[in-house]
C-alpha cells in the first residue's frame, strides 16, 4: 500500500480488499462518500459495509476512541 500522505485510488482499495478479505461475491462495489465531519476517507462497499480510512499516525488515538465508546455502550445496556 501507499504511504498515508499519498492518495489511494478506488481501484487500489478494491484490489486490496478482494485479495485480503473474503466477501460473498467476487464483484465488489465500492463508492466513495463525502458525508460527515471527519477528514477520513469513507467508502460504501456493496451497499452494506462502511470503510473509513485514516492516517496510521492516528491508530492509538482511534483505538482509545473505540475503547471509550464500547465502554459507554456496555454501561447503557
Amino acid at each position: 500500500m501507499k504511504s498515508s500522505k499519498e492518495s489511494i485510488s478506488l481501484e487500489d482499495i478494491q484490489r486490496f480488499l478482494q485479495k485480503e478479505i473474503s466477501f460473498e461475491s467476487d464483484s465488489l462495489s465500492i463508492k466513495q462518500i463525502h458525508k460527515g465531519f471527519s477528514k477520513d476517507q469513507k467508502y460504501i462497499m456493496d451497499d452494506r459495509y462502511l470503510l473509513r480510512m485514516f492516517s496510521s499516525d492516528e491508530v492509538v488515538q482511534r483505538q482509545q476512541e473505540v475503547d471509550r465508546h464500547s465502554h459507554t455502550v456496555s454501561a447503557v445496556f
